[in-house]
């Protein structure tokens, strides 16, 4: 009884051997008839029949979107897509037996290029594209078949980035794709026709920072200087990619253009205001602040961007403007008991003239059509005589020769025991106050236009928006 148990046991094992096979086949989609054919029959070597044929990789990329320009450790950030395609004579079916003509295959079964990203920051090669993007497989007659393989990521590159001209700066990118140890004997790079420059830019999508101007795709070979012998193919994908500043201008580049024109504002206060050296103060302070502020924007490097240079030339304006309206504070408030030398007094007589303006004999200044009449400091000088003659009846020989030559009262007009000559009074320190005052503006002035005007011929593109 035991023998006629294991004689059935036998047989049943037999039979589950030779038809559940069959059955598993029978039960497969043409999907997965395809990956047990190449399961099987398939042996992931250079798919040539001949070796001394090369394999031809053609290459295309399509852009999708500009990630970023680092300037800070020199590298170029994109979205895309690579392809490469090629034939495989080794990867063939029969359409009556299997009839599918394209199938999604593992890039770990079959042979694929030994690429990489030349330049790429991460490590970007074939061997890790292997296990997460799969391969179309396309059938092309019996002798052969069409394989794609899309890569899809962000590469980071290598990019020499010149920064002198940061935010109107345009940079020159490109993303290398070569062989690594297989010569272009026996593997060749060279570019598709699915594309005239090599890149596809139509799913480009847009940036508020950046602009693509230029694209192209640029064959090449690398040779070693120790093995001449031997060439790499290699395939540079260039980029022109311009900055957009409008980002910079409004936040960056507007407001220094208004605190500088503060500054300006500060020098054309009069001095009896008080408020010239606290304008110029606070505008100061704006713009340290300011510049606080910009330092975490612009990129660190060692080249120094042009809008640094920009902020740091407003800054020393406003610092030599703030001590130049000291200047004129002081000359402003001069004491009148100490006398202006004739040499000073020409001088400054000069300037005015030079200035347009006008230096009258009774020691007041006529600013273009506007002139400080005579009745507005009569009656003051009347009633400061009045209450001089009360207080001390000596003083009566200066309020008759102040009726002869009438002074502002903020002078002081008893100051000067020789009010006969005008260079020994106050308000000569004053005029000269107003004289040095419109120079620092007519010269302060010109400085931020010229320098501005600098700033926008050394960027060719400023107007370019």
């Amino acid at each position: 009884m035991w023998k006629a148990y294991n004689l059935s046991l036998v047989v049943l094992c037999m039979l589950v051997y030779v038809y559940f096979p069959i059955v598993c086949v029978e039960d497969l989609t043409d999907e997965g008839l395809i990956y047990q054919h190449v399961k099987t029959n398939y042996i992931p070597v250079r798919p040539r029949r001949d070796p001394k044929n090369p394999v031809t990789i053609f290459c295309t990329m399509n852009l999708l979107r500009i990630l970023d320009l680092d300037a800070r450790n020199q590298e170029f950030h994109v979205n895309a897509v690579l392809f490469l395609m090629w034939t495989d004579e080794l990867l063939t079916w029969n359409l009556t037996e299997i009839p599918i003509h394209d199938v999604e295959l593992p890039a770990s079964m079959l042979w694929t290029p030994d690429v990489a990203v030349v330049n790429s920051v991460d490590q970007m090669v074939s061997s890790i594209w292997r296990d997460h993007y799969p391969i179309l497989a396309m059938y092309n007659g019996p002798n052969q078949s069409r394989l794609s393989w899309p890569l899809r990521g962000t590469y980071r590159v290598q990019c020499q980035l010149d920064i002198t001209l940061f935010p109107f700066d345009e940079q020159t990118c490109s993303l290398d794709l070569g062989t690594v140890l297989t010569r272009d004997i026996k593997v060749n790079l060279t570019l598709s026709d699915m594309a005239e420059s090599g890149i596809i830019t139509y799913l480009l999508a847009e940036s508020y920072e950046f602009q693509l101007l230029d694209s192209q795709a640029i064959e090449s070979s690398l040779v070693y200087e120790d093995y001449p012998e031997s060439s790499y193919s290699i395939i540079k994908f260039e980029f022109k990619i311009r900055r957009l500043p409008q980002v910079y201008l409004v936040n960056i580049i507007y407001p220094c253009v208004l605190l500088s024109f503060l500054g300006l504002l500060a020098l054309c206060l009069p001095a009896e205001t008080g408020e010239k050296v606290s304008l110029q103060v606070t505008v100061l302070l704006a713009f340290t602040v300011f510049q606080l502020v910009v330092t975490d924007t612009v990129p660190q490097t060692a080249t120094i961007p042009i809008i640094v240079i920009y902020i740091s030339v407003c800054v020393v304006l406003t610092a030599s403007a703030l001590v130049c309206n000291a200047f004129v504070l002081w000359l402003y408030h001069r004491d009148g008991s100490v006398g202006m030398p004739r040499w000073l007094h020409i001088t400054f007589r000069g300037l005015a003239r030079l200035l347009c303006m006008q230096w009258n004999t009774n020691n007041e200044m006529n600013h273009g059509s506007r002139k400080v009449a005579p009745q507005e400091t009569w009656g003051s000088v009347k009633s400061l005589q009045e209450s001089e003659l009360k207080e001390n009846n000596s003083n009566t020989d200066c309020a008759i020769l102040t009726k002869q030559a009438p002074v502002n009262v903020a002078c002081g007009v008893c100051g000067s025991t020789n009010n006969n000559k005008p260079e020994d009074t106050c308000e000569d320190w004053q005029v000269a106050s107003r004289v040095v005052e419109r120079l620092l503006i007519i010269i302060f002035a010109t400085i931020f236009i010229l320098f501005n005007i600098a700033m926008v011929i050394k960027v060719p593109n400023f107007f370019v928006l």
